[in-house]
This record gives C-alpha cells, structure tokens and sequence, in this order.
C-alpha cells in the first residue's frame, strides 16, 4: 500500500516516522528493498553452500523482511510475512551457530513452526460456529478484494458442498501435525494435500504469498520426518 495511507497508522502518526523510515518506506525506494531482497534469495538459490554470500543473503533478506514487517503491519494481511520472518530467522541464528545441533535446531523449529499454525488455525475455525454451519466459504467467495465470483456461484448453488469443504479444511489444519509420525508415504499425502490447499487459494483468492511461505517449510518437515537425526550437508 501506499507509504502515505501506512504512515497514517496511530503508531506512525504519534510521533511520526523517523528520517529513515520515512526514506525507505516510501515510493519507489521500498520498491528497490524488495527488489535486492528477490536478488538477495536468487544468490541464496544458486549458491546455498558459499561461505560468503550465504551470510550476506541472509542478512540482507531477514533486514528486508523486518523492514517489511516494520512498515505494513496493521492493514495488511501478514501471515506469510510472520512466517517468512520466522523461517529466516531461524535460518540466520543457524548462519551464525553453524553446526549438526543447530542445523537440526532450525529444521525442527520450522518444522512444529509450520504444523503449530495449520493447528491454531483448524481450531480457531472450529470455535466459529458459521464455520461449523458451512458459512464462511460464500462470504470469502464474494469479498470485494479476495473474493472469486465464479466460485461464489458456485457454492451457493451447492451448500451441502461449501460445508463438505469447510469441515475439510478444518479437519486437514487441526491433523496436519501428524505429519510429523506418518513417515513414508503419509507424511507426502499431507504435504501434497497442503499443495494442492495453497495453491488453490491462490488461484480463487489471490493470495499467493501463502502458497510460498508455507511450503518453504515442507523441506524441513520431509527432513525431521524422514530422515530423524540426520544433518543435511547445507
């Protein structure tokens, strides 16, 4: 959003933005942050093992997301940016520790990180009775901004569908962390099935940071699931 609506926050507004803030947050320079950060996480892609810019992607990347984090939060939807700060994060303390302890610290972290959020979330969904009526669906369907008018046609043609769907969802989240006992094949079952669940809210709703926040965590869950105790070599 623009740096003009975003500083008008009540935390931004008090006593102001400092220089710097003011400076980086607003057009086009935010753009330029968030364009080193891509070729920050290009680097990081093409040279995972290089002891120097290994470190300096990092850092660049997890400053970016702070920075990020720093300036959208309280009218943006920041589910995928807390979960590209936590995998980060974790990734940078790994950086700075480097060994079989902390490498398996960082995996298992991201791993019950990852399972912890598809849980709260089943549960919170749970406790919401126009979830347990098959309500909820329509509505998202026919947001203004997330909404798929396609599929809101769709579901109110077919409720008994919107509530097969929605105690779906529910269901998947709150048994999600058994993918963590399921091993070979069961834990590839959850994770397809966490494929096909992100990459359909993409589609219907747009949001497609989801899709790569999340499944950025299924390496670390395949590396605690199916290969316990083993550190992978970067």
């Amino acid at each position: 959003m623009s740096w003009e609506l975003l500083k008008t926050q009540p935390r931004f507004a008090r006593y102001g933005p400092s220089p710097l803030l003011e400076y980086l947050n607003r057009f086009p320079n935010f753009l330029y942050l968030l364009i080193v950060q891509a070729l920050a996480a290009l680097l990081l892609l093409v040279f995972p093992r290089h002891d120097t810019l290994r470190p300096v992607s990092l850092t660049l990347i997890l400053t970016i997301c702070v920075l990020d984090r720093l300036r959208n939060r309280g009218h943006s939807l920041v589910g995928s940016d807390s979960m590209n700060l936590l995998i980060f994060g974790a990734l940078y303390l790994r950086e700075i520790a480097p060994g079989p302890l902390t490498t398996q610290g960082c995996l298992w972290f991201i791993a019950l990180q990852s399972c912890l959020s598809y849980a709260t979330s089943g549960l919170l969904k749970l406790r919401t009775s126009h979830w347990r009526q098959g309500k909820v669906l329509r509505r998202i369907a026919q947001h203004p901004v997330f909404g798929n008018a396609p599929l809101a046609r769709l579901l109110a043609g077919h409720p008994r569908v919107e509530r097969w769907l929605g105690w779906s969802i529910m269901g998947y989240e709150m048994a999600f962390p058994c993918v963590l006992v399921m091993g070979y094949p069961g834990s590839w079952i959850f994770l397809g099935g966490g494929l096909l669940f992100h990459a359909f809210i993409a589609l219907a709703m747009g949001l497609n940071t989801f899709f790569f926040a999340w499944v950025a965590t299924y390496p670390a869950i395949l590396c605690v699931t199916l290969y316990p105790g083993r550190t992978p070599v970067a």
